[in-house]
């Protein structure tokens, strides 16, 4: 058995090498491969710590132990940080002694969530609470599980297939132990069928989250017969589910939805209590039965969600539905919309960390493009006995170097496709040693398909006549870096899109606009947008725009860097400064602009800039003008919850009598002094906020739309320039609150109410009778 801890060594792991913690263990080889480990332990009292012992009973193999915690990975991305981090980024830890056989740890877990790491909401570890065993070759191993855990009084926790308090007891065979301690425990059952689940929650459960559940298991045949699980409410945010040993942890915000869009969530819920509480002790094969089983759950919700899919599609010229439907930085959307390839960037489970692989779900799509459906029928049998995947292949005719090329991770790759004429090309640009795949492309119709690879290849379709419509990857089951001129010929498309920016509410003054924006689906540059708007110089003003996008892309449909022609006509408000007397005006501009933020309700980091030449006139009196502006912003993230942001901006006008300069006041400049008052030809402003979130992923179920975030900011604006020979100058402090919602349960939306009030201006009065002329704003999201 052990002799004490042998000097570090270096193993080829499929990940940064976990060296500063790592310790092993040299034992006897037996005839037949086989760990088995003893886990007694105690849960701290403030339900972030675990303490106890492991020992190694029986092994054949070279262990290494690892810190599961130690390279836990940190997202860059802000949302992915915002969905991660209740607050400050940090690591937790695993120390341990090694006394013979045994191993006394310590784990102090990171606040963190997910399925992994502590909040107020309890304790989730699956697996990475106790010294991480690892064989020789970097992999996870299976063991023989025999653990004994103590939880402290008030709590209930759950421990693979087991739950309750105040000492729980669980053998098992599985690569990992998954345990779960939550504050103020409740235990329902759910029960339907061969299904026997116990949900562990924090108080008492979410009437929607139990009346979901028990329908599904009341429908739905187990995989493997009689099925005993634990379902555990946690803090998950990026993903609706991840399956333990037993133990499935599904999000908090799994059905807070808005009622009628339920069944978006059934698939991914069930998906993730299958892989949990099928027999397989290995993770791998539980997680392809639960995605071979996925389909029966579509099945059965796609008829009676069916035509509210279709309400969605029709109605998606609403920016909230389109963004709902599309957006691919909405939280859980390759879950909540069947994506193939997960939508989730932060690879922080341990089979991911230590032996990646391509997602189950796309090996099963490529498993039924290649091999058919007959084939994924006979497989999905096979694993429902409990068979291992080598067992059920075996029995199957499906060889195991099929599963072997797919047991790393998918490649960074792309594809292109030309028509000439009838004669198709389609490109595969890959590494050298990336996966052979099935690729389809529907011809008028009719789907052909081709297995490409490995590496780069090339298809030459040549066809009878010229097709009328041709469409690549029409079931997106290939993973691309663009897909880009994937359809000939390019259908146009075109979006609807109307919002009220913001209304300065003790000026009555609204800024609104509706648009209608046309382009080809292959080109990923040019947009032509029609716009009709509403702001406080203008009653209505008409835009037609030509945008041609420039750099990387951002978002869905915007690049980082765009130049914006445009020529506009308005009928002009007679009460706004300036405005007298000029019924309408002709207007035309050339703009470029820059921006580096990922999203625009409330960015942690990102800048914008921005340069415009704007010329135009009044007919009505000759009037005339031109106009150069610049500005530009950033934000600095001193912490999740808090962000340092300022603007600066400048212009230079020349102008006839009549027609109005540049003005020192209103939303993006001096905002306590109102639009047009004090005008200048030549204006500089600068505005400087803090931000802070006060709450976080709230989340409340409100109808239409949820409430989740609480935002303040606080900001000082200063302004100056010259009008002929005067200088002109002001400043104003604003405060704002506002509130982040999930349009739908699903996509996010804000709005906020601030307040500015002048501390000083030159040619304008800001007390009157002693009495501050404050200004009211009404912006969706922060006003920069």
């Amino acid at each position: 058995m052990g002799t004490g801890c042998a000097p570090v060594r270096r193993f080829p792991l499929p990940h940064p090498p976990l060296l500063s913690s790592l310790c092993l263990l040299l034992f006897s080889l037996p005839a037949w491969a086989d760990v088995r480990i003893r886990i007694e332990a105690t849960v701290d009292e403030d339900l972030r710590g675990v303490r106890g012992t492991l020992t190694v009973v029986h092994t054949d193999e070279s262990l290494a132990f690892v810190d599961p915690l130690e390279d836990l990975p940190v997202p860059d991305y802000e949302l992915d940080l915002y969905r991660t981090f209740p607050g400050a980024p940090n690591q937790g830890e695993v120390r341990w002694r090694q006394d013979g056989d045994t191993l006394h740890f310590e784990t102090r877990l990171p606040k963190r969530y997910g399925d992994v790491g502590w909040t107020r909401k309890g304790l989730m570890a699956n697996g990475a609470w106790y010294p991480q065993p690892l064989t020789a070759d970097g992999r996870l191993p299976v063991v023989d599980w025999d653990l004994s855990i103590d939880v402290p009084d008030g709590s209930v926790g759950a421990l693979g297939q087991v739950a309750g308090s105040p000492s729980l007891g669980w053998s098992g065979q599985g690569q990992r132990a998954s345990l779960a301690v939550v504050p103020d425990g409740r235990i329902t059952r759910v029960e339907g069928g061969d299904w026997h689940l116990q949900l562990l929650t924090r108080g008492k459960p979410r009437k929607v989250l139990v009346d979901n559940l028990r329908a599904q298991v009341e429908q739905l045949d187990a995989p493997t017969g009689e099925v005993w699980g634990v379902v555990v409410e946690g803090p998950l945010r990026r993903r609706l589910s991840r399956p333990g040993r037993g133990t499935a942890y599904v999000s908090d915000r799994a059905y807070r939805l808005t009622k009628g869009l339920y069944r978006m969530h059934h698939e991914p819920v069930f998906t993730g209590i299958v892989a949990a509480t099928a027999p397989q002790p290995v993770r791998r094969d539980r997680l392809m039965l639960a995605s071979l089983t996925a389909t029966e759950v579509r099945k059965r919700v796609t008829e009676q969600g069916q035509r509210k899919a279709d309400l969605l599609r029709l109605t998606r010229w609403i920016p909230m539905v389109d963004a709902a439907l599309y957006d691919p930085e909405m939280a859980f959307q390759s879950e909540v919309f069947k994506r193939v390839h997960p939508s989730d960037r932060v690879l922080d489970d341990l089979e991911e960390r230590f032996t990646p692989a391509t997602a189950p779900s796309v090996v099963v799509a490529q498993l039924r493009a290649q091999l058919g459906a007959e084939v994924v029928h006979h497989l999905t049998t096979e694993l429902s006995t409990g068979a291992s995947l080598v067992e059920a292949s075996e029995a199957t005719g499906v060889e195991q170097a099929w599963w072997d090329d797919w047991a790393r991770p998918y490649p960074v790759q792309d594809y292109t496709l030309e028509v000439r004429d009838a004669l198709l090309t389609i490109r595969r640009e890959a590494p050298e040693d990336a996966q052979v795949e099935a690729v389809q492309v529907l011809v008028d119709g009719q789907t052909w398909t081709k297995e490409m690879g490995p590496g780069e290849d090339v298809w030459h379709l040549d066809l009878p006549e010229a097709p009328k419509k041709v469409r690549l990857d029409p079931e997106r089951i290939l993973g691309q870096t663009s897909r880009w001129n994937e359809v000939r010929p390019p259908p146009i498309r075109w979006s609807l899109y109307a919002a009220i920016y913001s209304v300065q509410l003790n000026r009555g003054w609204v800024s609104a606009a509706g648009s209608v924006t046309v382009n080809r689906a292959d080109d990923t540059h040019n947009r032509y947008r029609l716009t009709v708007a509403t702001s406080g110089s203008d009653w209505i003003r008409g835009t037609l725009a030509w945008t041609y996008m420039l750099g990387r892309p951002l978002m869905r449909t915007t690049r980082r860097s765009a130049l914006v022609t445009s020529l506009s006509g308005a009928w002009k408000n007679q009460s706004y400064p300036g405005n007298e007397d000029i019924p309408y005006s002709l207007v035309g501009s050339l703009a470029w602009v820059y921006n580096s933020r990922r999203t625009t309700l409330a960015p942690l980091r990102g800048q914008t800039y921005g340069l415009a030449v704007t010329a135009g006139g009044t007919p009505s009196n000759g009037g005339a003008f031109v106009r150069t502006t610049g500005h530009a912003s950033t934000r600095i993230p001193l912490h999740p919850r808090h962000v340092l942001a300022g603007r600066v901006s400048a212009g230079w006008a020349w102008a006839t009598e009549g027609q109005r300069r540049l003005s020192l006041g209103g939303q993006l400049k001096v905002r306590g002094i109102p639009d047009g008052l004090v005008q200048g030809d030549v204006i500089t402003t600068g505005n400087l906020e803090y931000r802070v979130a006060l709450v976080r992923n709230a989340s409340i179920p409100f109808g239409l739309t949820f409430p989740a975030d609480l935002n303040l900011a606080i900001g000082l604006d200063v302004g100056g320039g010259i009008d002929g020979d005067t200088a002109v100058g002001g400043a104003s402090a604003t405060t704002g609150i506002g509130v982040i919602t999930e349009h739908l349960g699903l996509s996010p939306g804000g709005v906020m109410l601030s307040v500015s009030f002048p501390v000083w201006a030159t040619s304008y009065e800001v007390h009157e009778d002693g009495i501050v002329d404050w200004e009211f704003f009404l912006t969706w999201g922060y006003m920069f």
